[in-house]
């Protein structure tokens, strides 16, 4: 059975609860599943593939992503590695949010080659924007553009899509 570690960065909790969704579509599919805070993960030891994810702020994705990305380039390059991307405008059909989102993808993985990439719609609120947030609280609207079973199709296919 492979073991395999969901490792995410999240702001608001939203896409913590992607990682666990996927962490959840992967044990379903038989795996050894762990999903982390991606700042909590010290090494890559004893995981046989790698998902890592996190949401994109101002188009960038979330430190914590790339971090870990530079933190354990050597030790992604000898497993499968899967990317998602999570984020508000990525869950209406909008082919340059999409565009977007894949050049913040290559951008974080770098010469890491992945071999299954999500783009996932996301949470927009308020609470997780920066003091202007607060005045702007009745003018942006609260919303949700996940797909839970979008995710979790996604999930279910990841152990076929890393070769385990």
């Amino acid at each position: 059975m492979a073991t395999i570690l969901v490792a995410y960065a999240s702001k608001g909790g939203a896409t913590a609860e992607i990682a666990e969704w996927i962490g959840e579509g992967l044990r379903r599919a038989g795996a050894a599943t762990e999903v982390r805070r991606a700042d909590d993960v010290a090494s890559l030891e004893g995981f046989d593939a790698v998902v890592v994810g996190g949401p994109l702020y101002m188009g960038k994705v979330l430190r914590p992503v790339p971090a870990f990305f530079s933190r354990h380039r050597a030790e992604l390059a000898s497993r499968p590695v899967a990317l998602f991307v999570s984020g508000g405008s990525l869950g209406k059909n909008d082919p340059e949010a999409e565009q977007k989102a894949r050049a913040a993808a290559e951008a974080v993985s770098g010469d890491v080659p992945i071999a299954a990439l999500g783009l996932f719609g996301g949470r927009v609120s308020s609470r997780n924007v920066p003091l202007i947030g607060r005045f702007l609280r009745n003018a942006m609207p609260e919303e949700d553009t996940r797909n839970r079973t979008a995710i979790e199709g996604w999930a279910d296919a990841l152990p076929t899509r890393l070769g385990l």
